[in-house]
């Protein structure tokens, strides 16, 4: 099984990232060939950052931990569907890029993903908007 984590902003409308993680688990499972499960953020931070105790320790988890007892990547693919992040989502996306996985640029309502290159500080001090997702199309400016 395949496990995506879908980095949609905490404030998003639940409904309509409810929607975006089903339609995104049904093309993932077509692309791949393999039953996929999708998580949304909102979902891993209500079910684990208080065992974590920290943001930083958190986003490490999402973007490098292991399931126990079987020591599978607890992601394998990560997907934004927006083009400016909030720190965490940033701090996230950079390290599991770090690990070389596949963090993909999915909008809502696009059909094909774009492969993202690298993560840019734009503010750091906006928190909930301040770093931007380069595709690989974007990367040569």
């Amino acid at each position: 099984m395949i496990r995506a984590f879908y980095a949609a902003a905490k404030g998003a409308n639940p409904v309509e990232v409810i929607d975006e993680c089903s339609r995104t688990r049904a093309m993932l499972s077509e692309a791949f060939q393999e039953e996929v499960k999708v998580v949304a953020a909102h979902e891993e931070w209500a079910d684990t950052f208080a065992a974590v105790g920290s943001w930083d320790g958190w986003t490490r988890q999402v973007a490098t931990g292991r399931l126990f007892p079987s020591y599978e990547p607890r992601y394998h693919v990560f997907i934004v569907p927006t083009l400016y992040v909030g720190k965490a989502t940033g701090q996230i996306l950079q390290m599991a890029l770090d690990e070389r996985k596949r963090v993909l640029l999915w909008p809502p309502g696009s059909v094909d993903p774009q492969l993202v290159e690298r993560i840019e500080e734009e503010d750091a001090r906006n928190f909930t908007h301040g770093w931007r997702v380069v595709g690989v199309r974007d990367g040569d400016h």
